[in-house]
């Protein structure tokens, strides 16, 4: 069944959106002035933090019963006025340890490799939980349960983590959502990751869900 267009209550609809670039976070709320299609134009209730440029990604929280969320980039923004370009809905997560987009500085290589194989840097805007990542690839880059070495670090933080995870999947993007020879998305299960990397992990989870507390 399709869901309502929130259009239909654009004048009405409250909306959180979520900036996570240049290894900042912030989180800012407004209300949804129109839509048409895929495209969406939001009045701020404070400017985004800047300067955002064209096809930063952030991730829009529209509210309703149940809210819908929807991985954006940013087509515009002026003042208060924020137009984003909608690239794929985000389904309801319903894990023990739910998933969240943010920046994740990332490197990653096959193990099976590792000694041989350069490290390779998906775009940071990805993605996570404490269980796993999800992050853009190119086809082919690895197989499905294989495993691969990570070295991360989680916005805001210096501080690099050393893990090793398996694949779960790679699946094809959207058209809307290839960016740069990006064409699939990698989804991976850690297997191997210190406490303390779950925990900047966790920390950072915690980090956006109060920015989004305090933005309601």
């Amino acid at each position: 069944m399709d869901h309502p267009s929130p259009a239909a209550h654009a004048s009405t609809a409250s909306a959180d959106v979520v900036f996570s670039h240049d290894q900042s976070f912030h989180a800012r709320t407004g209300r949804v002035l129109s839509r048409a299609g895929a495209a969406w134009t939001l009045e701020l209730s404070a400017p985004p933090p800047g300067p955002l440029e064209v096809d930063t990604r952030v991730v829009l929280d529209v509210a309703g019963a149940p809210s819908r969320k929807f991985r954006c980039a940013v087509t515009r923004a002026e003042g208060r006025t924020l137009e984003l370009q909608q690239l794929s809905e985000l389904r309801e997560d319903k894990r023990v340890f739910p998933r969240h987009y943010g920046a994740i500085t990332l490197r990653w290589r096959p193990l099976r490799d590792a000694a041989t194989t350069d490290w390779r840097e998906p775009d940071p805007f990805m993605s996570f939980s404490v269980g796993g990542l999800s992050f853009g690839v190119s086809d082919g880059a690895a197989r499905d349960g294989e495993l691969i070495e990570l070295d991360f670090a989680v916005a805001l933080s210096d501080v690099r983590h050393r893990a090793v995870a398996r694949v779960l999947r790679s699946l094809p993007r959207a058209p809307s959502e290839v960016f740069g020879e990006e064409t699939h998305d990698l989804a991976v299960a850690f297997v191997e990751l210190a406490a303390e990397g779950r925990d900047a992990l966790a920390d950072f989870t915690l980090r956006i869900q109060r920015a989004l507390a305090r933005a309601d």
